[in-house]
């Protein structure tokens, strides 16, 4: 979205950089003091933190950008319901909508367009609903040094944040099984005993996921396709993968259950203790509690890199992926980011 912006107002780099920044410490707060507050689903958080991207971008002055905020807050709420049951895509789609209206609304505001100013502490408004009971002074408190950016952990793999962990767990307990069908008789997994893993553990839904979507929300399925390729790549989501005999036996095998001795490390982390039982009677177990991609266990270049490239492969040739790098690893210097958008548009041909 920032980058889009930046494309239309022909923005340097540096500026799309300041606003991605500025994204993130909105976001971040909201996100502080919503917590297992709301039925509303996190990503409503963009309707406050898109508009300030691209009122930035946009340089909208102070009346405007105020609009721009009102009129997104206003129209960019989301359900909970999107994050329940058997997912659909909608999910997948929840954040890209808020962020696709937001814009709409700081374009409009740029244009004269109002919205409701009282949005935040009115009747109605957000303090009253997905803020309820929040002190929303937090969100007004200065920058400081340290940018909430710096916090944000990348994931490692293709799917829920609350998984990381249990992922890297499984891949690590592997190692040297050839054959996880006859070899691991009885898997055991544990994790934080915090609401939001809780509520995932017990939905019965993601117990035996029917789409692809609730497929890389279910801990059963993660843990059951790594076990049985050593990896967990876009490849694992093979349309119906879910449903193969393989699969459905791993995941029968499997107890997953939370620990309240793990839920020290959240909500910064989503620990995982893993235990195989083998046919040969044997066991082992593994104790992740910084996944990679974690603020205090960091991907390397190499490893982002080697990410992009893994989920850019079918649509981008090896030379286009190159440039992008290039570019990124440039952006802070680029006086405009159209060449880097020029780049990532699909080659037809």
């Amino acid at each position: 979205m920032a980058l889009s912006v930046g494309e239309r107002q022909r923005s340097s780099g540096r500026d799309v950089l300041a606003g991605v920044i500025l994204g993130y410490e909105i976001y971040c707060r909201i996100q502080d003091l919503i917590v297992n507050r709301s039925l509303w689903d996190h990503v409503t958080a963009s309707a406050l933190a898109a508009p300030c991207i691209a009122g930035r971008l946009l340089e909208l002055e102070v009346e405007r950008l105020a609009h721009a905020l009102a009129l997104s807050a206003a129209h960019g709420n989301t359900l909970a319901a999107v994050r329940s049951g058997q997912l659909s895509n909608a999910k997948a789609m929840a954040n890209a909508f808020v962020a696709f209206q937001a814009t709409l609304c700081s374009l409009l505001a740029a244009e004269g367009v109002t919205g409701p100013l009282a949005v935040l502490e009115g009747r109605g408004g957000l303090s009253q609903g997905l803020l309820a009971g929040a002190d929303i002074v937090l969100l007004m408190a200065p920058l400081c040094d340290h940018f909430r950016i710096s916090d944000v952990s990348i994931k490692a793999y293709p799917c829920i944040g609350t998984a990381q962990a249990m992922v890297a767990a499984v891949l690590e307990a592997r190692t040297g099984i050839t054959d996880p069908m006859k070899e691991i008789k009885q898997i055991e997994i544990r994790m934080a005993d915090v609401p939001f893993v809780r509520r995932q553990v017990e939905d019965e839904d993601r117990r035996r996921p029917t789409s692809r979507e609730t497929a890389d929300h279910s801990f059963y399925y993660l843990a059951a396709v790594a076990l049985l390729d050593g990896e967990l790549t876009p490849a694992q989501f093979a349309d119906g993968r879910w449903l193969e005999p393989s699969v459905k036996t791993l995941m029968e095998r499997m107890t997953i259950r939370t620990d309240p001795s793990l839920s020290a490390y959240t909500p910064a982390s989503y620990p995982c203790v893993l235990q195989f039982a083998t046919e040969n009677g044997s066991s082992r177990a593994v104790e992740v509690f910084y996944p990679k991609g974690h603020p205090r266990n960091r991907m390397s270049p190499a490893d982002v890199k080697a990410k992009f490239r893994g989920c850019a492969r079918s649509v981008l040739s090896e030379a286009q992926q190159t440039k992008i790098i290039s570019l990124v690893l440039n952006l802070e210097t680029l006086p405009s980011v159209t060449e880097l958008m020029s780049q990532l548009a699909v080659n037809e041909t």
